[in-house]
């Protein structure tokens, strides 16, 4: 779970309880979205803080 902190149409920033462990590519549900959104890491800041940015390729993120 986690919180977003700002969203564009290009990627999020998120804050997350822990960074470690949250895979390269995986798929976010944002709340009140029907969608996923296939998102690759852009960057972390240990230990909470995190950037993604979403891709459009097939199997750019995690399958389910």
């Amino acid at each position: 779970m986690c919180t977003i902190a700002d969203i564009s149409d290009g990627g999020a920033g998120l804050t997350v309880v822990n960074t470690k462990g949250i895979p390269q590519t995986f798929e976010l549900q944002i709340k009140n979205e029907e969608t996923r959104r296939a998102c690759k890491v852009a960057w972390k800041q240990d230990p909470h803080k995190m950037g993604v940015q979403f891709v459009t390729e097939p199997g750019a993120a995690a399958p389910e």
